[in-house]
């Protein structure tokens, strides 16, 4: 597999929408052929034609490993192998405390973001092409920032940091390139669905600098991926403003930790959204 993608072979889940078809889409520009996976079998069939004949599409759920199994099985067939594997599916929750967070909504979250990582990591390495396949998994900087009313996700993103530090030393002995990538704030649905339902959702982002909480374009997040992946890195980080966080995060973590549990704006944003968990349960 050339460094500019020419004839690579490139499978990503969560690729109807977001970051999954942006890298999509700058793939086949540097010369890939692409199988996109995602569940909403709608809205792929209206975006894959527009990526021309470079483009496939597999409707799959990654919560369901039989079934993507099989997608995976398929558009191994159809490309012929495997030589880039994308893990990119992800939601988010509501925002909620742990306490007034469900155990049903728990589960959806760490089903699709953690479990559905670990069902397309097994799905796609018998297909992952031996000595320079590269396994990209999407985490986030919550793998290592503080998950405070959003404790789903955070737990979901380092759980999937973890799988893949465990699988860039398993992998190793098969010539199989792991690349983690961190992306802040990115302009998805995931993230403006998330805002626009909750009107408390921009008082948490005041709480972080605002050079943090910039958003990127999916294209940045696209680009940053094929780098890494053309670069064989085994991570990345954007903004790349997140990544003094990353490096010192053993020292930053903990005093993050600490001024937040004294700041006031988060009390009063704590307040209200314990408030409205216990007057209305069945919501979270």
């Amino acid at each position: 597999m050339s460094t500019d993608l020419e004839g690579a072979r490139v499978v990503i889940t969560g690729a109807a929408r977001g970051i999954g078809l942006a890298t999509a889409r700058a793939a086949i520009a540097r010369g890939a052929r692409v199988a996109l996976l995602d569940r909403d079998e709608i809205e792929l069939g209206h975006v894959v034609p527009e990526l021309g004949a470079s483009a496939s599409a597999f409707v799959a759920d990654v919560t369901d490993p039989e079934g993507l199994t099989a997608a995976i099985a398929a558009a191994a067939a159809e490309l012929g192998g495997v030589d880039v594997l994308v893990a990119n599916a992800g939601v988010a929750p509501k925002m909620a405390t742990v306490e007034g967070t469900s155990l049903a909504e728990f589960d959806r979250v760490i089903g699709v973001n953690l479990r559905g990582v670990w069902n397309t990591v097994q799905a796609g390495l018998p297909h992952l092409g031996v000595s320079r396949g590269r396994l990209v998994m999407v985490a986030s900087v919550y793998s290592f920032v503080n998950g405070v009313l959003g404790a789903p996700y955070a737990v979901s993103k380092a759980g999937v940091e973890a799988l893949a530090r465990t699988l860039r030393v398993e992998l190793s002995v098969a010539g199989i390139g792991i690349t983690t990538a961190y992306f802040g704030f990115v302009d998805t649905d995931l993230v403006n669905n998330t805002k626009e339902a909750d009107p408390l959702f921009e008082k948490t982002e005041e709480l972080f600098p605002r050079m943090l909480t910039r958003r990127i374009s999916p294209d940045r997040a696209a680009k940053e991926i094929l780098r890494a992946v053309a670069r064989k890195r085994t991570r990345v980080v954007a903004p790349a403003l997140w990544r003094p966080l990353d490096w010192l995060r053993g020292m930053v973590g903990p005093l993050g930790d600490m001024i937040l549990a004294r700041a006031g704006k988060l009390r009063n944003v704590l307040v209200q959204v314990r408030a409205r968990e216990i007057s209305s349960p069945d919501e979270h």
